[in-house]
């Protein structure tokens, strides 16, 4: 059924390169067709701010609708979204896009990828745990890309060493961390309201997607969880879950209540950080992102030494700057403990030592590349 999927939409496509490329068009697609959200969302959103002349149409699945602008037009149908594709000047992804999307001679692709400074290992370093399909959609994805982007050297070089690419990366901060610089008191306060969180500090639980969709790694605690930093710190709290994308049904792996909320389909992750007091998490990226408002970071991993045949990490535990937990028992321990003088040395040391770059205008420098091919 796949295989027949993937021939009518490549003949769909094949007949829409007959029409002409649209100079002012941008599409963008954010993890295949979720919300406005990640680095794409801040890119269209500096386009905007900038009045840039543009048409931006962004690829949805019609349930996440509701959450883009006015004025970005919406393609919700596969034959729409392969148009799209087809006749637009500028592409922008944070995921690998399908072989039957074959970008042509005049237009210019932006791989945004969705993770920074990574943990976990990924794309040709782990070539093994990944699905034929999807390594030849990553090789095919990397042979049309004109541009990459990072927030530091490390990542850079990882784009050039194991995500089959050899072209130029803008090396100058991700356009999804520019928002950790600003203030933002309206859309917070949406989010608070909607799921009723004001007056309370909050825990964002976040964890990575796992092959392996095991019920134990997420076993937290919350309750008592809670109930500590309710007496550490004489506030009430509260814990939202963003469970990764790629994780569906997330009921089936947490037991929510009025003190334990499901995230999970907000688009934005970047969004919440602005609301959260600490994060717990696993192997995700986002682990630096989080850190970049120097609030405290937990990782919570009952599964390292499993993760590591499967996946294995381009960083030591040791390196990290932040407590490793493998129980419930150590995850409270490292809680009662924290000291944030000491935790934004250690922030501080590793951001020196990876030299992340995040001055807050990633967006605007992408914006200056896209409005001089849109000419």
């Amino acid at each position: 059924m796949n295989n027949v999927k993937f021939i009518i939409k490549y003949i769909v496509y094949s007949f829409f390169v007959i029409f002409p490329i649209k100079k002012n068009k941008i599409v963008c697609n954010n993890f295949m067709g979720k919300g406005f959200g990640d680095n794409p969302k801040y890119i269209v959103n500096e386009l905007i701010n900038q009045k840039t002349n543009c048409d931006i149409v962004w690829v949805c699945k019609p349930e996440y609708a509701r959450s883009l602008p006015s004025s970005v037009r919406i393609a919700t149908k596969w034959y729409e979204i392969l148009y799209e594709f087809a006749t637009a000047k500028i592409w922008i992804s944070n995921v690998r896009l399908p072989r039957y999307l074959r970008k042509r001679k005049g237009q210019f692709y932006i791989q945004t990828w969705h993770g920074g400074l990574g943990f976990k290992k990924v794309e040709k370093d782990v070539v093994d745990s990944l699905s034929r399909g999807y390594v030849k959609d990553a090789i095919h994805d990397a042979r049309q890309t004109d541009l990459m982007i990072a927030n530091c050297k490390f990542l850079e070089n990882l784009y050039k060493d194991s995500f089959w690419y050899d072209g130029y990366v803008l090396c100058e901060g991700l356009p999804k961390n520019d928002c950790l610089t600003k203030s933002t008191p309206e859309k917070d306060n949406e989010i608070l309201s909607k799921y009723n969180l004001h007056g309370f500090d909050i825990i964002l639980y976040a964890p990575t997607f796992r092959k392996k969709m095991d019920k134990e790694v997420y076993n937290i605690n919350f309750n008592s969880l809670i109930k500590l930093l309710n007496k550490k710190t004489n506030k009430k709290w509260k814990v939202i879950v963003r469970l990764h994308p790629n994780v569906n049904f997330p009921e089936n792996y947490i037991d929510f209540n009025n003190d334990i909320i499901n995230v999970s389909d907000y688009d934005d992750i970047n969004d919440l950080y602005s609301i959260s007091d600490m994060l717990i998490s696993d192997y995700s990226s986002i682990m630096f992102d989080f850190m970049l408002t120097n609030k405290p970071v937990f990782i919570y991993a009952t599964d390292i030494e499993e993760y590591k045949k499967d996946r294995d990490f381009y960083l030591s535990i040791e390196e990290l700057p932040f407590s490793i937990s493998t129980n419930n028992k150590e995850l409270l321990k490292n809680v009662e403990k924290n000291d944030l003088k000491k935790l934004m040395y250690k922030y501080n040391k590793f951001n020196k030592k990876y030299g992340i770059i995040n001055t807050g205008d990633s967006s605007k420098k992408i914006v200056k590349i896209i409005e001089e091919k849109l000419g």
